[in-house]
């Protein structure tokens, strides 16, 4: 019943909502990831801290995620300890999404450091971590196929 309280607040509010706002409203400090896997609509009214000029590619990768029924966190820090694009949860779990996109604001050599960071540590607690460019937004189906032939090696 928490998540749809949650889901109900976040709808009345008008506006995006930060996972803080949303764990005050249930009297805590922090939102238990277990929320999104059990509605996983609660991703859609969560605001991302991203550049104005990224934000409609992470808009695009969450519709697609919900269109697909993918649960998901998202900006999530709790597996790298560095904030990820995408968790995804249930028969994906242990799987990152992550914008590949240099927003302007940051220097290429930044940029690239941060990737290599969270590549290095996905590696070394055996997280898969993919890396989604603007080609990807083509045709983010073909992502889902490599999801499930992780899920179904057999299909390969």
């Amino acid at each position: 019943k928490d998540g749809e309280k949650l889901i109900e607040w976040a709808k009345a509010q008008g506006r995006l909502v930060t996972k803080t706002e949303l764990a005050h409203v249930l009297g805590k400090t922090k939102l238990s990831p277990s929320y999104f896997e059990k509605y996983p609509e609660l991703g859609q009214y969560i605001v991302t801290r991203e550049q104005n000029e990224l934000q409609e590619y992470t808009q695009k990768l969450y519709d697609w995620l919900q269109k697909n029924n993918i649960q998901y966190k998202p900006n999530d820090r709790t597996k790298l300890q560095l904030s990820v694009t995408a968790l995804l949860l249930g028969e994906y779990k242990n799987t990152i999404i992550q914008l590949n996109i240099k927003p302007k604001c940051i220097s290429k050599k930044k940029f690239e450091e941060d990737m290599e960071e969270k590549l290095y540590r996905a590696n070394k607690k055996d997280l898969v971590i993919f890396f989604i460019n603007e080609k990807h937004f083509e045709n983010l189906d073909r992502i889902k196929a490599s999801l499930d032939a992780m899920k179904y090696p057999e299909r390969r």
